[in-house]
């Protein structure tokens, strides 16, 4: 069984640094998270090996029975993996998602616990495969990842994503992260309240996304009136069924073609 390293021992061990993460000191936000979001994860690459049990050591600290063996272990299924073996749950959202969801347990780690433990019920969703398709929704939105979303979702108008970019800028290491976390906090609470309804399963998963991406074009419409990240709890109040968030964003729509246009 795998001992926990030192790093895994050390709950508040950045993660962003320049050993256990893809990122690098960029200044461009767009190359920055391009760059982070197009690696794909491996296996057998060590560094993403031990993210990976680092996350699980997040999770659930010193298992007594031993933390899952690599490449595949069916303990691997309580974060939620689909299968046996985590790394064919990463083909879309690369090493950058795994990257998130770390980000998520050591910045949150109370909610974090709690949003897989909702997820462990018989009407959960899969906990890491479903922050692995947020990640790939938010870059899909800002035009910063090639990989199709889980759902269909408009691309950011080249205005919004500049002005998110800007916040996200101030701290891009950080930022995303913020950014990530809230959306999925905001995912999960549409999901319980969903699951509350009769005859609900995990088929109606799909939909749950669709509001997301939602969310996330309400969001990002409304970053002009955001200073810093911590004002990314905007999408937490977002209705996105109400018509009071249809009409703003297609006025957001009809003024950002009258910005191209001029």
């Amino acid at each position: 069984m795998h001992a926990p390293s030192p790093d895994e021992e050390d709950l508040e061990a950045p993660l962003l640094n320049d050993r256990r993460s893809v990122f690098v000191n960029n200044p461009d936000p767009t190359d920055f998270l391009k760059q982070a979001g197009s690696e794909p994860f491996n296996i057998d690459n060590p560094t993403h090996a031990e993210k990976l049990r680092h996350l699980w050591y997040l999770a659930f600290g010193h298992d007594p029975e031993g933390s899952p063996e690599l490449p595949a272990d069916p303990k691997w299924k309580r974060l939620g993996f689909q299968s046996n073996t985590p790394a064919t749950d990463f083909r879309g959202g690369g090493v950058f998602s795994l990257d998130m969801v770390i980000f998520f347990f050591q910045n949150n780690p109370e909610e974090g616990k709690k949003m897989l433990n909702d997820t462990s019920g018989q009407n959960g969703y899969p906990f890491v495969p479903a922050c692995i398709n947020v990640t790939v929704l938010i870059l899909h939105h800002l035009s910063l990842t090639n990989c199709v979303p889980p759902v269909d979702s408009s691309a950011a108008s080249a205005r919004r994503k500049r002005m998110m970019l800007s916040i996200l800028s101030q701290n891009i290491k950080e930022a995303f992260g913020f950014l990530f976390m809230h959306v999925m906090m905001k995912l999960h609470n549409m999901w319980l309240i969903e699951s509350q309804k009769p005859d609900h399963t995990l088929l109606q998963f799909g939909r749950t996304l669709e509001l997301t991406a939602i969310c996330v074009r309400t969001l990002v419409n409304n970053s002009d009136s955001m200073e810093n990240p911590s004002d990314f709890d905007y999408v937490m109040d977002v209705n996105p069924e109400s018509w009071y968030t249809w009409i703003s964003n297609s006025w957001d729509y009809f003024i950002d073609c009258v910005h191209m246009e001029a």
